[in-house]
């Protein structure tokens, strides 16, 4: 059996709404904890670590910058321009051939 359908018969394991993932053994200490990993083995995760964990995931769930009350140029709409005013997008099409009808 290759590896592909053994693949795909673990997501269809893992998909089912009663599936509930193995315990994971995990030694807390006081400067961090370990967690054993199915191919790495021992993994020691230290406070500093975890925390900077936590504040990265802070920032990067709230929004840091305040939004505008205005949509961003490109869903404006365009201003009405004067007749006999010739914008850059008009020039632009005239340089690439672009007769309007």
């Amino acid at each position: 059996m290759s590896s592909f359908i053994r693949n795909l018969q673990r997501k269809i394991k893992r998909n089912h709404p009663d599936y509930e993932p193995a315990p994971q053994p995990t030694i807390i200490e006081g400067d961090g904890y370990q967690t054993l990993r199915s191919t790495k083995g021992w993994i020691r995760i230290s406070n500093r670590r975890l925390a900077a964990q936590f504040k990265m995931a802070h920032m990067l769930d709230h929004v840091l910058a305040p939004r505008s009350k205005t949509p961003p140029r490109e869903y404006r709409k365009p201003m009405p321009v004067p007749p006999g005013r010739e914008t850059w997008q008009q020039r632009r099409a005239a340089r690439r051939g672009y007769v309007p009808a």
